[in-house]
């Protein structure tokens, strides 16, 4: 959070997804899907993030605004133009703040970590928890669906398919409220609480994973930032990467899929580094010969 003062007025803005509440991360949602120009975002952003500075600051404004029309000493109304500049500068200082939802976002965490959800047509309903921080509780092959319906849904905008994605990620909650096991068999069934999910919903858990993407992107850089010409591992092909992860291991492709995520992106960042490292050393010594 960044710490901000306006006068006697102080107030903190975040500067990353990860520092955003649940509203915070509905209201970057709505700014997506409300079809504003980056600059009424960021402004819209920064009245609402920053709620008493800019309520701080647009008071005085009107204030200033008020005694220049009440006063005839040119003097004054010098001194107070330049007061309503320095105003002026506050509030787009306070919009440029929220600049950074145009860069690439890293976020370890599901902001959105509970959701009750009823289906459509239905009276029940069910609360649905997301992965725990950092996907410490996910299974390789869990997450491997979930990728797989989220690069359907984004390459051909389907729906059906981020519904699906949402319900292998986001479990219902067992009677403790913890988050319940990963079953493949359910998803079908799970999918249809989450078509009830609005526009600014959908988009907030989009960006929200899309950040979390970019978190994994940086603490495991040689599986995600492979090149498809790599002999190895790189490319992320969910299927391939189970597969050909199963098959190092000398491990059954079951057993492989209850694995921790964490784990197995860990093993094979280190062999897709290896890998490279032992490639670029042989290309070394063809040079050489």
């Amino acid at each position: 959070m960044k710490t901000i003062n306006i006068g006697k007025i102080k107030g903190y803005f975040p500067e990353t997804m990860g520092e955003l509440t649940e509203k915070q991360l509905i209201e970057l949602a709505e700014c997506y899907t409300g079809n504003l120009t980056l600059i009424d975002a960021k402004v819209l952003l920064a009245r609402k993030w920053a709620a008493s500075l800019f309520k701080f600051n647009e008071k005085l404004i009107e204030d200033i605004l008020t005694r220049i029309r009440n006063t005839d000493i040119s003097s004054q109304k010098e001194m107070l133009i330049e007061k309503l500049q320095s105003c002026d500068h506050n509030r787009y200082y306070l919009s440029e703040l929220a600049s950074w939802i145009t860069e690439p976002m890293k976020c370890d965490r599901f902001i959105i970590s509970r959701i009750k959800l009823r289906r459509k047509w239905g009276l029940y309903s069910r609360t649905f928890v997301s992965p725990s921080v950092k996907m410490g509780n996910v299974q390789f092959w869990e997450w491997c669906k979930a990728e797989m319906y989220f690069m359907d849904y984004t390459q051909n905008d389907n729906r059906e398919a981020f519904n699906k994605f949402c319900a292998c990620l986001y479990h219902p909650a067992l009677l403790n409220g913890a988050r319940g096991e990963f079953k493949e068999n359910v998803i079908e069934h799970n999918a249809k609480y989450f078509a009830r999910l609005n526009s600014v919903q959908v988009m907030a858990i989009r960006l929200n994973y899309i950040a979390v993407k970019g978190w994994m992107a940086a603490a495991f850089p040689h599986v995600f930032n492979g090149r498809k010409s790599d002999a190895d591992i790189g490319t992320i092909d969910m299927v391939e990467l189970l597969y050909r992860s199963a098959e190092k291991q000398r491990l059954d492709r079951d057993l492989i899929a209850k694995k921790s995520l964490l784990a197995e992106l860990y093993g094979l960042n280190l062999a897709a580094k290896d890998f490279k490292e032992q490639e670029a050393n042989s290309g070394k010594d063809s040079r050489n010969d």
